[in-house]
């Protein structure tokens, strides 16, 4: 499913040894310095061929994607961020989404933006924190 990058992209490291050891650096940081972390890998499940995946596939979206959420992957993962930030009883100011082009996005409506009625997760985010 995978289709953005052909193997030999990943040189002598697969993708999943790639993640796996970025992860680790981030849990790592996220310790040394007592920021919180949530992990949100397991939220949108595999990536599968069929319509009801949480990634983009041809069967969702006519696209060979595999890697960035639909619009209902990106509505699950700041639905599990904003829980998080309720139940830890967080008051932020300012919500600092790092990332990539799932951050971004890449191919939903609002990409690039934190929009309240963006499809990405930060917009989705914005409209959760603020109750809407």
């Amino acid at each position: 499913m995978r289709k953005r990058h052909k193997p030999d992209f990943f040189r002598t490291e697969s993708a999943a040894a790639k993640v796996k050891r970025a992860n680790a650096i981030v849990a790592e940081v996220a310790q040394k310095y007592d920021v919180p972390l949530l992990k949100t890998a397991t939220v949108l499940g595999e990536a599968t061929t069929d319509a009801a995946s949480l990634f983009r596939n041809p069967a969702n979206s006519g696209n060979e994607d595999g890697v960035h959420p639909t619009p209902i992957g990106y509505f699950r993962l700041a639905d599990v961020i904003a829980k998080r930030i309720r139940a830890e009883k967080w008051s932020p100011k300012r919500i600092l989404c790092i990332g990539d082009s799932i951050t971004f996005g890449v191919n939903v409506k609002g990409e690039g933006t934190a929009s309240p009625d963006a499809e990405t997760y930060p917009g989705r985010l914005a409209k959760e924190l603020k109750g809407k």
